[in-house]
């Protein structure tokens, strides 16, 4: 597969729009909890996208001028090494092109975005039971996250 990946511009609606599409196909799957974004979330991610655009970049994998896939990434920051963080906090692939290496370009081009940025690491989160998003981060040099040797647990509270 010839899939290229590009920087998304946030400041574009239709680039925006793009996104709040590869953003339903994931939520769609069962990975992405298996269900469409809510309509109300869907009719609002474009302009919080374009709200955040300071503390966020996007990547998007295309083919043949489609759409094949996004990596939305949220900036940090880490008290311990005093230097902003990168968190992928999405990272999706169209069925269609499952398979083919997209994913890891994909992942390639945020740790490549994240050095530019000057951002000391790239986390991220990934359910147990993605065995085929586990094997591809752990081959990229991904490890449980750890301080002192303990593992983190991540938590939410909704708001």
């Amino acid at each position: 597969m010839s899939a290229a990946v590009r920087l998304a511009d946030l400041a574009s609606a239709a680039e925006r729009e793009l996104l709040v599409g590869l953003t339903d196909v994931y939520a769609r799957d069962p990975m992405g909890g298996g269900v469409p974004l809510p309509a109300d979330i869907r009719a609002r991610l474009a302009d919080a996208l374009f709200k955040h655009e300071n503390r966020l970049f996007a990547l998007i994998a295309e083919e043949d001028g489609q759409a094949i896939g996004h990596a939305l990434c949220v900036e940090g920051f880490s008290s311990f090494k005093a230097a902003g963080t990168c968190n992928l906090h999405d990272l999706s692939v169209v069925p269609r092109a499952r398979g083919q290496g997209v994913g890891r370009r994909l992942l390639a081009a945020v740790e490549a975005e994240a050095s530019r940025r000057g951002l000391c690491r790239v986390t991220l989160e990934v359910r147990p039971d993605n065995a085929t998003g586990r094997a591809l981060y752990a081959s990229a040099g991904f490890e449980p996250a750890a301080l002192g040797g303990q593992a983190y647990l991540m938590m939410e509270k909704s708001l």
